[in-house]
């Protein structure tokens, strides 16, 4: 839900200026209090809306009641809820009153992070941050919290209307959002989503901030399984890299967030940009960011300094915490009241202290008197205008007050050192090993700091040093030295050995995202580079593999999509249908969020007749096949519908001719385990059947419709996904037998057969639904009595009905049938 939205008091049908000071509208009793005078009542409401879940209206000014709120018109709607502009009869105030969605209340997951978000939120009493009135309790069947009502707009709001900032507002706007912060990481909360939509400008208090929307607030000793729901909690644009790889995470994770928001409020643009979320994720955990400087000249370089400090990839070397971040940008404020001149560095990095570790600094910040040019007055919250630009300072000269701090001055080290031997000295030898080591270090500096920071540049060789200690400066040199050791002392008389080299970069892991149809390709290509293998293997039965990347799905099927097969199911004769299909559909729920955590190959097709004939031949003594052996037999079209078996018909004869290419059928789940150990032992691979998870992964290939290739079977006649004949528009009467693999087109992972040909099996037990399952690689209940297995993908014979992404049903693994084969996965070998 959009922030300006959230607590905005300019919805659709209401003048921006209205203030909560107008008379109350209507008859009835009124509990005296001033409203807006024109709300939105139900007679006005839009075509569509539903507010089912409040109380019957009591008066002509409301929408209805919820707890002790009169609930006045909407301020903004969301996916997981809407903003009321709502009176507390209670407390005789106008409040803003998010509500949860009843179709999302139901979930219990969606509950408690809604609730969770409210809570963290009302932990905090601080000027810069929303508050929260009141929170529901868990035992209220539409969760809801009663917040401070606001008037502005958010930041994002400002900025898209196309208005700038000058530098005090800049100034002004990051000191509080880190005063803010400050408070919430005093009480051990981080809140990981810092973006200018989150950023309110309050109208009333000259643009004052408060930051919004606690929704991926965690305690900074969080290990519930709430922190599992995504690795990737927060928005792309403004992610830490540490949020960006999935890494556990503390309050420095909010102060990257800041510098990019300060960034793009300095420059007018984003430091990291990309064509996609995958490519912009790997820009934030690999590139650095253009030089704030080098786009804005008249910046003062201290705040420029202070930015990239922000921006550090590493949080050790981001400033310590959001109170220093406070104190650096109060002595840049200053220095620009007093003189238009910079802070010098040195101060800048006193500031920046305590490297190495975040604090929770919960003493109160000393306030700087507020500048007058920073105020955003109420007039520019309210009328917005594309395409105004604020006005800018006057034009000032920026002038470095001072080149002596370890952040950025270098002295040459000829001015610094004699050549006469000193009494107090001792050497350091400087050895740089191989020619790519001696490339990089030309192109960059190999600078020193000893105790007092004062900076000397060294080259190869021997040079004479005071005794101390001394470190070297990381950010000077090239990616990829090494320096060895980087710390020191140096003792009168003695010579310390310093060794550089250069270390290629390894590989840097993509990161674990939400797969999406149009990103699927890349990211496999992405992981292809990582692994530093195929993306599409051959092995040596000359089967396809495909490499999946991991990431996450929403799997199984929401009310929308069952609601719109429902819609689907209509067209057809309910008799082509099995008896359990309602049961199997019912099965698919809850959907829920699954992550796969490592990459692995599955086949392109369905494991044909010819590779388990080598199989069955290869195998010492020769393999026979559970069907064959116990004597029970496979089946064929006609005894698959009326469920019986015949000893004759198994994986070599099932009623129809079969080649080499056609899928392998008639066999059990046994069976087909025992060719993946067989292939494994083959090739000194880990060969098996996929997870029930993996393989709707592996299908959905990033789509959230019913097939992976869309909702619509109308829309394109003869897609050429599946076998049955509904998929090409006829019906039926023609011959059902399976077919050659690799015939129909690929889905957009580049796998074959998804929706039918056979139905393939799963490695996971059957169970009746989802409860209780893991996030991440979840494998289905342990064996149950009547030892039912998963079948996924439907079959030549099943209507589109039953092929599709998330449908599922049970199958007995002892028996065999014509309709059901299987593909394999090859798990990969970690990269190199």
């Amino acid at each position: 839900m959009r922030a300006e939205s959230v607590m905005s008091d300019k919805p659709r049908s209401q003048p921006a200026g209205d203030k909560p000071g107008a008379k109350a509208a209507g008859g009835g009793a009124s509990s005296g209090i001033k409203v807006p005078s024109s709300p939105k009542s139900k007679a006005d409401a839009d075509p569509g809306e539903s507010f089912d879940f409040l109380e019957a209206s009591q008066n002509l000014d409301e929408l209805g009641r919820l707890a002790q709120y009169r609930v006045l018109k909407v301020l903004g709607k969301g996916g997981m809820g809407t903003v009321f502009m709502a009176e507390d009869t209670r407390l005789h105030r106008i409040v803003a009153l998010k509500v949860m969605l009843p179709s999302i209340a139901k979930q219990a997951t969606a509950r408690e992070r809604f609730l969770r978000e409210a809570r963290a939120s009302a932990k905090i009493e601080h000027d810069h941050i929303i508050t929260i009135y009141e929170v529901s309790g868990e035992d209220i069947e539409i969760p809801y919290a009663a917040m401070q009502y606001l008037k502005g707009m958010t930041l994002d709001h400002w900025l898209r209307a196309g208005k700038t900032l000058n530098l005090p507002q800049i100034m002004r706007i990051g000191k509080e959002i880190a005063k803010g912060l400050a408070a919430a990481h005093a009480q051990n909360l981080i809140h990981r989503d810092i973006k200018p939509s989150n950023i309110w400008l309050d109208a009333v208090n000259k643009g004052r901030v408060k930051i919004l929307d606690f929704g991926l607030t965690r305690p900074t000793n969080d290990q519930t399984h709430l922190t599992q729901e995504g690795l990737i909690l927060g928005t792309p644009a403004y992610m830490s890299p540490e949020q960006a790889q999935g890494w556990s995470v503390d309050e420095r994770c909010d102060l990257f967030s800041l510098g990019c928001l300060m960034y793009r409020l300095c420059a007018g643009k984003l430091p990291f940009t990309g064509k996609d979320t995958v490519s912009m994720l790997l820009m934030i955990i690999n590139e650095e960011p253009l030089a704030l400087q080098s786009i804005k000249e008249d910046l003062p370089p201290a705040l420029a300094i202070l930015i990239h400090k922000l921006l550090a990839k590493k949080p050790d070397d981001r400033p310590a915490s959001a109170k220093a971040v406070v104190q650096a940008i109060q002595e840049v404020e200053r220095e620009w009241v007093a003189t238009g001149k910079t802070v010098p560095t040195a101060a800048l990095s006193a500031s920046l202290a305590r490297k190495g570790q975040a604090t929770r600094d919960a003493t109160p910040i000393e306030e700087d008197p507020t500048l007058d040019e920073s105020a955003i007055t109420e007039l520019e919250l309210q009328t917005p205008q594309s395409g105004v630009l604020a006005a800018q300072p006057p034009s000032r000269t920026w002038l470095l007050a001072g080149l002596g701090g370890a952040l950025i001055a270098v002295v040459s080290v000829c001015c610094y050192i004699g050549v006469m031997q000193a009494p107090n000295q001792g050497h350091v030898e400087i050895t740089v090993e191989g020619d790519d080591a001696r490339a990089k270090l030309d192109k960059s500096r190999l600078t020193f700091f000893d105790q007092s920071k004062q900076p000397r540049d060294l080259p190869a060789g021997t040079h004479q040093l005071p005794v101390g200690g001394y470190y070297v400066d990381p950010d000077g040199l090239a990616k990829g030295l090494e320096v060895k050791p980087h710390r020191f002392s140096i003792v009168r008389g003695e010579t310390v050995q310093i060794t550089i080299r250069y270390v290629p970069p390894g590989p840097v892991r993509p990161p674990l995202v939400e797969v999406t149809s149009d990103e699927a390709k890349q990211l496999q290509r992405n992981w292809a580079a990582y692994l530093h293998c195929d993306l599409v293997a051959t092995n040596s039965l000359t089967a396809k593999l495909v490499l999946i990347p991991p990431g996450e799905i929403m799997m199984g099927s929401s009310d929308e999509q069952l609601q719109l097969l429902n819609e689907i199911t209509k067209k057809f004769d309910r008799k082509l249908l099995p008896d359990k299909f309602n049961d199997r559909v019912a099965a698919e729920k809850p959907q829920h969020r699954v992550r796969i955590t490592k990459p692995f190959y599955i086949g392109m097709h369905e494991v044909t007749f010819g590779q388990f004939s080598k199989f069955v031949v290869e195998a010492k003594p020769n393999y026979v096949t559970g069907p064959e052996r116990l004597g029970v037999g496979g089946t064929t079209v006609e005894l698959f519908k009326e469920g019986g078996h015949k000893p004759d018909l198994n994986w070599k004869n099932t009623g129809f001719v079969q080649s080499l290419e056609h899928p392998v059928c008639n066999i059990t789940w046994k069976d087909a385990e025992a060719y993946c150990a067989w292939l494994s032992n083959k090739e000194k691979k880990t060969y098996r059947l996929p997870t029930e998870a993996e393989w709707e992964y592996a299908c959905r290939a990033g789509s959230t419709t019913l097939w992976s290739f869309g909702d619509d079977l109308a829309a394109a006649p003869g897609f050429g996904h599946g076998w049955n004949p509904v998929f090409a528009g006829k019906f039926p009467k023609v011959t059902l037998i399976t077919h050659p693999v690799g015939k129909k087109k690929v889905n957009d992972f580049g796998l074959h057969d998804m929706h039918g040909n056979v139905a393939e099996m799963c490695a996971d037990y059957w169970s009746p639904n989802y409860l209780q399952r893991p996030v991440d690689d979840p494998k289905g209940p342990p064996p149950g009595p009547r030892l039912e297995r998963i079948v996924r993908g439907g079959s030549f014979l099943d209507l589109p009905h039953l092929a599709r992404s998330a449908y599922r049903r049970s199958a007995d693994s002892a028996q065999g049938s014509v309709a059901i084969g299987f593909r394999v996965v090859c798990e990969t070998p970690p990269p190199e």
